[in-house]
């Protein structure tokens, strides 16, 4: 069965708001850019991947050309939606933080996706057992189920709502936040999330009870022009859980941003990339607390609690922010 889960395989189909439309052969595309992105971290064209794969921690040495990537776009439309912030001449605006919400939306849906396909799987794993162990099992494998399957509803609905924006020209209801920090930071990494806790630890929404709807935040960690860019992007209710998110991280003091955006990455992103080095030169008890921290909530890990993010232990990175962008839909032109 573990074999079987390795080779599972989804449809392949590009997430481009036009698709199929103008689409053309299904390519691995990366999370985060490979020029200027993953180059920038790498130590002989290879970055290590910090990947969360059915209940395992993978640490793995990749190449820049296979590292981050996911089958989520055809050649044709990857090249020609993300050109903005892939060029030479990048600029930060409206469309560019758009951009990076949605290849981090793109890339949590296909895995979401994954996740289903493995849970059928799972429902299999208890035949021959006795009756009383296999209704333990399948209690907890339709926890995994129902959670998966709003999930993968959530951000479907999220998607669809950021595929009429791209379409119609009328971004209105979505906001992002963006923070260039001053230096090259050793880490990044691009996904969708629930906020669950703010950055001090203050409760935002409680997953997993009643029929509430939830908010997702797409957050992604990317070197920019030899440094080192911070996006959040919602769509979400004024003063709602994704928004309370942001504006806890904009209350940190600028010196300590960075070491929070760092560990909230460990936190809260299933894919995680590092300057090899960097990890592998970390004192082994601050490994350990990173690794424990982005194994909390899963099946495998403890629960996950609440942190205060303001002074995350051990110290990651105290550098500067450089500039700060803000974006709404309902006003382009405002940063």
């Amino acid at each position: 069965m573990k074999e079987e889960i390795k080779r599972l395989t989804l449809p392949r189909i590009c997430a481009h708001p036009d698709a199929p439309n103008g689409c053309g052969k299904i390519i691995r595309a990366h999370t985060i850019q490979m020029r200027g992105g993953l180059s920038a971290l790498a130590e002989a064209d290879h970055v290590m991947e910090l990947l969360l794969d059915d209940g395992v921690l993978h640490k793995v040495p990749k190449g820049i050309r296979v590292a981050s990537t996911f089958e989520g776009f055809c050649k044709a439309h990857d090249g020609t939606l993300f050109a903005p912030v892939e060029t030479r001449q990048r600029h930060i605006d409206l469309i560019a933080l758009y951009l990076f919400a949605f290849r981090a939306l793109a890339y949590s849906r296909h895995r979401k996706a994954i996740a289903l396909e493995r849970v059928a799987r799972y429902r299999r794993l208890d035949a021959g057992f006795p009756l009383w162990a296999q209704a333990r099992f399948q209690r907890r494998i339709l926890a995994m189920q129902v959670g998966s399957t709003r999930s993968a509803a959530d951000l479907a609905a999220m998607k669809n709502r950021l595929d009429r924006m791209y379409r119609s020209g009328n971004y209105s209801g979505f906001h992002a936040a963006g923070w260039l920090f001053s230096e090259l930071l050793p880490l990044a990494y691009s996904g969708a999330f629930y906020p669950e806790y703010d950055f001090r630890g203050v409760p935002l929404q409680r997953l997993g009870h009643g029929d509430a709807s939830f908010e997702i935040l797409c957050a992604t960690l990317t070197p920019w022009n030899g440094m080192t860019l911070l996006v959040l992007a919602w769509i979400g209710e004024p003063d709602g859980p994704a928004e309370r998110y942001v504006r806890s991280f904009q209350a940190l003091a600028d010196d300590q941003k960075a070491n929070a955006a760092m560990h909230a990455g460990f936190e809260d992103q299933e894919n995680l990339i590092m300057r090899p080095s960097w990890w592998n030169n970390l004192p082994t008890a601050a490994r350990e607390a990173l690794e424990a921290m982005r194994m909390a909530g899963t099946e495998a890990g403890s629960n996950k609690t609440p942190r205060d993010l303001n002074n995350a232990q051990p110290t990651l990175s105290a550098a500067a922010v450089k500039a700060i962008y803000h974006f709404s839909g309902a006003n382009p032109e405002s940063g």
